[in-house]
């Protein structure tokens, strides 16, 4: 059974905006993680 269009575009956007908001924080996690191995070696 297939879900509603318009829920499915509903679920898409709240979790394509979970993306986007995760996205900069792993982001700079990850930029901190390499400098920090960086200076570690």
């Amino acid at each position: 059974m297939l879900p509603h269009p318009v829920l499915y575009l509903a679920t898409y956007k709240q979790l394509l905006h979970m993306y986007v908001l995760q996205l900069p924080i792993k982001t700079l996690h990850l930029k901190s993680r390499l400098t920090h191995n960086h200076n570690y070696y």
